[in-house]
């Protein structure tokens, strides 16, 4: 008898990823029309969710963010399609590098970038209002340097290495065209966006929130301690009389630091609800960060609880070396 094999259709299969592609697609273009018409902060996951017509966790499961969602879109619109091909590879792009007439060259650029342009344009408007922290963007129009010759401009370059290892190479590349020309205030974009004064605001209210919530966790473990000094403190005559009938230090450990724990288990349990509902409505504050991303919510939950154990562990400490006659001698 032959066995015959169970053939399963395979998950990975070209409709699937045309599917797929085709739900992204309509989620990006659900999304351009609530920026435009709403503004980046003022919409949701779920609005671009309800738009698209789909559900909000594929609507993560595709972008993660609403910056991603921003960002893929950025790139859809400035290639002019979703195709996963290079700039340099496309046919516009091509055409014009191609191109041997240099007339030709320059009306097949000024056609391109004019369609870039206006398909980028309304996506500018929302991404100069997305962050109101920021400064007001002036109005900017690029014009060819034949035009509008000048002593001074600034190079922007791409590349995959980093950034202090290219610097050198392009000043050189500079020089050889023309070494009378000065060269200065090379860095690295990511540098420049460090040093500005949007990201020091956005640092500097990172601090003060870090510094409450720094005071916070100092006051609860302050005040767990009190609660449970209080506790043991109330509860001497009967420590004594545990220890009297032959009662071991480690069992009067177990018991107090028992009683912590499950104060402290019950404060985390209820603290994680909280920080995941607060931080649900602060989606759009969050780049690249799920409001309940596991690995922060469990580090915070397991620095809190060995926080809170080590504060029990001198009142715990207390009542392990209580007398047991100084202890049926206290008055209740």
């Amino acid at each position: 008898m032959a066995d015959v094999p169970n053939p399963k259709r395979s998950y990975d299969s070209p409709r699937r990823r045309e599917q797929a592609a085709a739900t992204r697609r309509d989620i990006l273009e659900a999304a351009q029309r609530l920026f435009e018409r709403r503004g980046y902060a003022t919409t949701k996951m779920a609005d671009i969710a309800t738009e698209a017509g789909v559900a909000l966790k594929t609507v993560y499961s595709a972008f993660e963010t609403k910056s991603g969602v921003l960002r893929a879109l950025w790139n859809v619109l400035l290639r002019g399609d979703d195709a996963d091909v290079p700039v340099e590879q496309r046919e516009w792009y091509r055409e014009v590098i191609e191109e041997p007439d240099p007339e030709r060259q320059l009306r097949l650029n000024a056609r391109n970038a004019r369609a870039v342009k206006e398909r980028i344009a309304p996506l500018l408007d929302v991404i100069r209002h997305a962050a109101p922290l920021d400064s007001e963007t002036p109005a900017t129009i690029y014009v060819p340097f034949a035009q509008d010759p000048t002593t001074g401009f600034s190079v922007f370059i791409r590349t995959a290495q980093p950034e202090t290892s290219v610097l050198p190479a392009l000043t050189a590349a500079i020089h050889e065209i023309d070494p009378a020309v000065p060269t200065f205030g090379g860095s690295a974009m990511r540098d420049l966006v460090n040093e500005s004064q949007s990201a020091y605001l956005r640092r500097s209210s990172a601090s003060l929130v870090s510094g409450f919530a720094a005071l916070a966790w100092l006051l609860g473990i302050v005040g767990l301690y009190g609660v449970v000094a209080y506790s043991v403190s109330q509860r001497t005559r009967e420590i004594g009389v545990r220890m009297a009938l032959g009662a071991q230090p480690g069992a009067i450990y177990r018991l107090v630091l028992r009683e912590a724990g499950w104060l402290t288990a019950i404060g985390v349990v209820i603290g994680l609800g909280s920080a995941v509902a607060a931080a649900a409505l602060m989606r759009d504050l969050l780049f690249g960060v799920h409001p309940w991303d596991l690995s922060t919510l469990s580090i915070v939950a397991a620095v809190l609880g060995l926080s809170a154990l080590a504060a029990s562990y001198v009142p715990a400490r207390r009542a392990a070396l209580v007398s047991p006659v100084e202890a049926l001698r206290t008055d209740q």
